[in-house]
């Protein structure tokens, strides 16, 4: 099984499984735990964004993006919106030095974010001012500027910011979002707690994405767990 596959519109439930038991035999490296990592992060983002279309790119080469996807979050706005009322949203809104037209007044249903998905696969480091700034460079050299304001820049991580590193995030001119993603543990007879770890514990969107995603819901999805029901469906 190729773990650079597109995982289409669901993640299978026995990809983990299936990835740690042909890679048993080098569980301790950091390539295994890198990959167990990115394929982690997609389940999650899978599951309770509803991320599609996605596909682990990482390499030697891959320009500091780990996962490409994209996200329709029509369905998640909607189904939010029957529980919630939001306030009226401008047709603009103003950054820094710019201003957009938040996504909720050009979503259409066949319309789609692509998503960028870096992932820092860290035990107890932070991330890093110096770690911000070549994310950002990363999405500038693989987005086209006419699409910057239709695309998501996504850092996973299982540990938070730096003081600089939050500073640098909250204040980059892109959307980004940062997604605390735990890592799957390994339990005292070796085995992997594929079922209980590994989950999605935060949703955090800098300046940029929250007016980019204003009145889209996303993060009354999360508390409300809109997932659940939707799966159900």
């Amino acid at each position: 099984m190729s773990w650079k596959g597109v995982f289409a519109s669901s993640f299978p439930k026995d990809t983990l499984q299936k990835y740690i038991a042909a890679n048993e035999s080098i569980a301790n490296s950091t390539v295994f735990q890198g990959t167990l990592y990115e394929l982690t992060v997609v389940r999650e983002l899978m599951n309770k964004l509803r991320l599609e279309d996605m596909q682990v790119v990482g390499g030697s080469y891959d320009g500091g993006i780990d996962i490409r996807g994209k996200w329709n979050v029509l369905p998640l706005t909607k189904a939010i919106e029957m529980q919630i009322q939001f306030d009226e949203l401008p047709k603009r809104l103003k950054l820094p030095t710019t201003s957009i037209k938040p996504w909720k007044h050009r979503v259409k249903p066949d319309k789609y974010l692509d998503c960028y998905i870096q992932c820092k696969a860290f035990n107890s480091d932070k991330v890093t001012g110096r770690q911000v700034r070549e994310l950002i460079g990363s999405f500038s050299m693989q987005v086209p500027a006419r699409k910057r304001n239709s695309s998501i820049m996504i850092m996973s991580s299982p540990t938070l910011f730096t003081k600089d590193g939050i500073r640098l995030f909250n204040e980059a001119a892109i959307p980004m979002v940062f997604t605390k993603v735990d890592m799957i543990q390994r339990l005292a007879d070796g085995s992997f707690d594929v079922k209980n770890s590994g989950k999605l514990q935060h949703y955090y969107e800098n300046d940029y994405a929250s007016k980019l995603l204003a009145n889209c819901g996303i993060k009354e999805w999360l508390k409300l767990k809109g997932y659940e029901s939707l799966a159900q469906k």
